[in-house]
């Protein structure tokens, strides 16, 4: 007899387009014995949909590289349609933007193939029936409806109702061990916001802390994190002149390249010391500063992709290498190396 017998059997999904890794994690447990039910096995995400319109399906364990459709995008759609199916991505491809996308649309957790085994697969299957349990009885569940209230607070600097959302949810919680997961989530929710690169370093430097602390049901340090966050936002709402818009966007579509000030006031149809001024009072920095930022921006993207730190700096339109290595340091309080290690140190929350 099952040790779930007086439990509602879950029905799992399985999405890969290879069939030896569907066979691969079929083999791994003995499902029922352990509370889950194999009700389907998809070859793509479009087969996957199908199945999902049709069939009753709790949890979808998903690949990440398919063909037509990814699963970062599957797994939104899922989220999207069927807010109740909890989900978690297999895969062989250990790339930070996947994960984060695939965990801000919902799933719980990604995991990279090569390590999953029948340990670790119960351990997970666990988290996600803990997750169901959770969400039906109102728990802590970053939901996509919640995640859209946090950001129209956030987006109008309303950081007391944004904070009084997350104490509500924490405090509620019937299950503690669902905090932890809410937490990871909750990190990378604060993550999702493209604000600035000194915004980004402070979230990454307060990681640790913050998952912590939030897995515990303390929301002191995200209560802060989201003051922040508000404040910032209060700024970027802000509207800007065509003339500061125009700049802008040269600066966004040719960041790569050795753009002036009098190439921007060119574009803008001004005169360059108009526009300085203008562009100081509109955004609270010099063009200098503004255009620095954005080659940042890039540079964080490419540091996140594994790019040597050499190309990173010439293809973001830097002087030259040890200039980045000086104004990386100078505007973000970290060195690329040390961006890259915060960045590693988050992965690792996501496996604990």
């Amino acid at each position: 007899m099952s040790l779930f017998s007086g439990q509602r059997m879950l029905d799992v999904m399985i999405v890969d387009d290879e069939p030896r890794s569907i066979d691969f994690i079929c083999s791994l447990i003995d499902w029922e014995a352990n509370g889950f039910r194999l009700a389907a096995a998809a070859g793509s995400a479009r087969q996957a949909l199908a199945i999902l319109a049709s069939s009753h399906i709790d949890i979808v364990l998903f690949d990440v590289m398919m063909p037509d459709i990814t699963g970062d995008v599957l797994s939104g759609m899922i989220h999207s349609q069927y807010p109740g199916i909890a989900m978690a991505a297999l895969s062989s491809y250990d790339d930070y933007d996947y994960v984060r996308e695939v965990l801000l649309n919902g799933a719980a957790d990604y995991i990279l193939k090569h390590r999953l085994d029948s340990r670790h697969l119960i351990a997970l299957l666990d988290r996600l029936r803990n997750a169901i349990r959770s969400s039906e009885s109102g728990d802590a569940v970053l939901t996509r409806e919640r995640m859209d209230k946090f950001r129209s607070f956030i987006g109008n600097g309303d950081a007391a109702s944004a904070q009084e959302m997350l104490r509500s949810i924490v405090s509620s919680v019937s299950d503690p061990a669902s905090l932890p997961s809410f937490a990871v989530s909750f990190l990378d929710f604060l993550l999702s916001f493209d604000i600035s690169t000194g915004y980004e370093i402070y979230i990454l430097s307060n990681a640790e802390r913050m998952v912590g602390s939030l897995g515990n049901g303390d929301f002191g340090i995200a209560s802060e994190a989201i003051a922040h966050l508000s404040e910032l936002s209060r700024g970027i709402g802000r509207p800007k002149s065509q003339i500061v818009s125009s700049a802008i966007k040269l600066m966004v579509n040719g960041y790569a390249m050795n753009i002036t000030l009098d190439d921007a006031a060119g574009v803008a149809g001004t005169n360059p010391a108009y526009l300085s001024r203008v562009f100081h009072s509109e955004t609270g920095c010099t063009f200098i500063e503004y255009l620095t930022e954005v080659r940042l921006a890039n540079a964080f993207i490419m540091l996140k992709k594994g790019h040597n730190l050499k190309s990173v700096a010439f293809d973001c339109g830097f002087k030259d290498y040890g200039y980045f290595l000086k104004v990386f340091k100078k505007k973000t309080g970290v060195t690329p190396l040390e961006y890259i290690s915060l960045l590693e140190k988050v992965k690792n929350l996501h496996k604990h």
